[in-house]
């Protein structure tokens, strides 16, 4: 799978994207969604992606300056993320019912 993070930027907004490439200052990134979260039923919280620049055209470049902090993505937001941009494999949780031995 892609080099796939986790951005926290400055001004709270939280990014998966695609690394494209870094240098001291900037990071190049592809594919960039916005984390959305809101409040499922019985109050557990849910995550939907949104797009992020959705009119920008070709890849984004984030200056280091603007971003808090950077994470590996968890698998469960990995797959979905590479459904919609990668290969469309979705990896297996070691307690998904269809995938124990």
């Amino acid at each position: 799978m892609a080099d796939v993070k986790l951005f926290k930027l400055t001004s709270s907004e939280e990014i998966v994207a695609t690394v494209v490439s870094t240098d001291s200052n900037t990071i190049k990134i592809k594919d960039a969604v916005l984390l959305i979260y809101r409040q499922a039923q019985e109050g557990a919280m849910s995550v939907g992606f949104a797009p992020y620049m959705p009119y920008a055209d070709g890849d984004l470049v984030l200056n280091s300056t603007a971003i808090a902090s950077t994470a590996d993505v968890k698998p469960d937001l990995a797959s979905e993320y590479n459904r919609i941009f990668g290969s469309g494999i979705v990896l297996a949780q070691a307690n998904d019912a269809a995938f124990k031995v």
